[in-house]
């Protein structure tokens, strides 16, 4: 895979803490890896023609967008409530790739696997120094999973996939601390289709994750 990259952002920092930025990028990528399915008869014990997936190597693609992300305490609030914070972001992502050609079907141009066209972050957080927490959602749109080459209406696509996930650490001293993360915490399905939302092809759940840490550094 080769890839040329064009990046421009514009960057502003405030308050405490504060950042406030927009980003314009582009990747102008050749032999971009896929997966792709295709009908085989050639496959030694198979009851006739059976889907293959494999990965190839395709054409020319470009993958560009842009991206707004802000972040900051609430330093306007009185008392304890200027160590609440917030920060979101957002990406837009266009993009195209070119496919080959099969005895099939012409060669032709799709979205680039594995590549939502709309993404966001959001999350509240507090610290005072003592205390640190953090509760953070994130959502990306869905996208193609893998291309059908012999028919591209029938791409395996995914639905959108969100997450919920949530930190808090306590500060003993300078030198001990509790973490305690809980992830996926919405523990939402993760779903695909082949080509219309009528065929299902998977469905299944990754479970919620918690975990505690006590550190000590010298």
């Amino acid at each position: 895979i080769r890839s040329t990259n064009w990046d421009a952002s514009l960057e502003y920092y405030y308050g405490r803490a504060g950042a406030a930025s927009i980003a314009l990028f582009q990747r102008d990528v050749k032999n971009y890896i896929v997966n792709t399915i295709e009908k085989d008869d050639s496959i030694p014990g198979a009851l006739g023609i059976v889907d293959v997936t494999r990965p190839i190597n395709a054409g020319d693609g470009t993958i560009k967008g842009i991206e707004a992300s802000v972040s900051t305490f609430f330093d306007f609030a009185p008392g304890m409530l200027r160590n609440f914070g917030a920060s979101a972001n957002y990406s837009f992502t266009d993009s195209k790739q070119e496919l080959p050609a099969t005895d099939a079907t012409a060669a032709f141009t799709g979205q680039t696997a594995g590549i939502s066209k709309h993404a966001y972050n959001l999350a509240l957080f507090y610290d005072d120094g003592k205390f640190r927490a953090k509760i953070a959602y994130s959502w990306r749109g869905r996208f193609a999973l893998a291309y059908n080459l012999t028919d591209p209406t029938k791409n395996l696509n995914w639905y959108p996939i969100e997450r919920l996930a949530a930190s808090a650490t306590y500060n003993f001293s300078r030198n001990l601390s509790l973490t305690i993360d809980g992830t996926n915490l919405t523990n939402r399905p993760q779903r695909a289709y082949w080509g219309s939302e009528d065929f299902h092809d998977r469905v299944y759940f990754e479970g919620r994750t918690y975990s505690a840490a006590m550190r000590f550094k010298f």
